[in-house]
């Protein structure tokens, strides 16, 4: 009787734990939902009214840079992750940076926070910390793909 109490105890925390990841993942699309509703229906608030500096003239001059460091990381991770399918691995580390800037660009119109001369460097950063998060899960799936093919 105690085991059997055991393997349900066992059982239905996984149900929950399967049950906040899931709740989890759902607050997070509907704050993106409505972040980019509101970004395609009023825009973001550019601190120009403020210091004369438009939202275009702070991001030009990393869009460049943003994309090429953006193909030689995904060049990079599809180079080193093979044995997972470069499609796959291209795929998932690129749909983790679009996902990271859409929540930070959907966080900062709900806010209403203005776009100044922060703004920037905070997208560099998260661009940066999202890069070396993928590498890891990707390290971590390369591990299990290599032990799964060994045996």
């Amino acid at each position: 009787m105690e085991m059997l109490k055991k393997l349900c105890y066992g059982k239905i925390s996984l149900c929950k734990g399967k049950l906040n990841m899931s709740y989890n993942l759902l607050v997070l699309l509907l704050i993106m939902l409505v972040g980019l509703i509101i970004i395609l229906t009023a825009g973001l608030e550019f601190s120009e009214v403020f210091t004369g500096i438009r939202g275009r003239d702070i991001v030009i001059p990393y869009v460049f840079n943003i994309v090429f460091a953006t193909i030689i990381i995904l060049a990079y991770a599809a180079i080193r992750y093979r044995k997972i399918g470069p499609l796959k691995v291209v795929g998932t580390v690129f749909g983790l940076l679009v996902l990271a800037q859409a929540l930070f660009l959907s966080t900062l119109a709900i806010t209403r926070l203005p776009i100044n001369r922060a703004t920037m460097p905070i997208v560099l950063t998260i661009f940066l910390a999202t890069a070396v998060i993928s590498m890891v899960r990707m390290e971590r799936m390369n591990k299990v793909t290599g032990v799964a093919q060994e045996k």
